[in-house]
């Protein structure tokens, strides 16, 4: 069985930006910001909208992904809905899967998570896996992303880090990576992925020390 937990497309610098998490609004105009670069909720739903139309979503899902641009939500059930499509267009082409259950990124915030077969009778495994792919991008795959995008849900994530932020805070000073008393969420934050990031680019750094749960190479 192949394992399937989408994840958000976000790496390189626009990693380390999209961490540092700005303040919600009343007015529907949420943000997330960093390294001086500001993206809106509505943005970051309008870019999977745009990305699901030139990759061959069908209508259903992009009816999703411009009602979550629309609303700047979405949710579980509605994307596990997807995913059941997804189940069914490969269960016509003979793939077997896994049913989808609840993965919690965060606690309150929840993806579908499953896997399905790299067989098939009569299908070599590059065809089950293009069948399987043509699936999910054409029911559930661009809303999964936009779930699972950490830009999505900014609150839950400074909920989790506040709850943390002492642990956190320890784990850095520890690494040798000093951050004010009066150092913002966003500033921890980015502090964190910093000191992870540049572990993995040491050749000496076997086992990289990641000071959040908020893990930054999990949504590359």
């Amino acid at each position: 069985m192949v394992t399937v937990r989408p994840v958000s497309r976000v790496a390189g610098a626009v990693l380390v930006a999209a961490l540092a998490t700005g303040c919600a609004a009343d007015d529907g105009d949420r943000s997330v910001g960093g390294e001086g670069s500001i993206v809106t909720v509505a943005a970051m739903f309008a870019d999977y909208v745009d990305q699901a139309e030139s990759g061959g979503a069908g209508e259903p899902q992009l009816a999703v992904l411009r009602e979550a641009e629309r609303t700047l939500r979405i949710d579980y059930e509605t994307v596990d809905a997807l995913v059941q499509e997804s189940f069914a267009c490969m269960e016509r082409s003979g793939i077997s899967h896994e049913d989808s259950v609840r993965h919690e990124l965060l606690p309150g915030h929840a993806i579908p998570a499953y896997s399905f077969a790299a067989t098939a009778e009569g299908m070599t495994q590059d065809e089950v896996l293009a069948a399987a792919d043509a699936c999910l991008y054409e029911h559930s795959y661009w809303a999964e992303a936009a779930l699972a995008d950490p830009r999505g849900f900014p609150e839950a994530y400074d909920a989790q880090l506040r709850k943390d932020l002492p642990d956190v805070l320890a784990c850095l000073a520890e690494n040798g990576v000093t951050v004010d008393d009066d150092a913002t969420l966003e500033e921890v934050r980015v502090a964190s992925a910093e000191l992870t990031i540049k572990q993995v680019e040491s050749k000496d750094a076997a086992d990289p020390v990641q000071c959040t749960r908020q893990d930054p190479l999990a949504w590359q």
